[in-house]
């Protein structure tokens, strides 16, 4: 990987529908007998499964939030990076102080 190559380029190894279905279900059994272990869901009234499902999905979800925000922030910083380039914005690294 060189320097230019940006975080978005790197290679991602994508699970298949079988793949992440299998994994969910083996994170789900672990996360369940966690949380029946140490008697978190008897504390909540609710089912271990369904708690460790929460918190799957919630992982999941976030995952997804972070990568968009990623983009999000690589977008607007390569167009503040443009900006500065042309003479038109902003130091991007926020270094617009004259040093005496």
């Amino acid at each position: 990987m060189n320097d230019e190559t940006t975080i978005n380029e790197r290679p991602r190894k994508r699970l298949t529908r079988l793949e992440w279905s299998a994994k969910k279900k083996a994170i789900a059994r672990d996360l369940s007998h966690v949380i029946n272990q140490h008697g978190f869901d008897n504390h909540l009234d609710v089912p271990d499964f369904l708690l460790a499902d929460i918190a799957i999905s919630a992982m999941y979800n976030f995952g997804n939030f972070r990568r968009k925000a990623d983009e999000l922030e690589f977008d607007m910083l390569n167009k503040q990076k443009e900006a500065f380039m042309d003479g038109d914005g902003p130091d991007p690294f926020g270094d617009d102080d004259d040093e005496d």
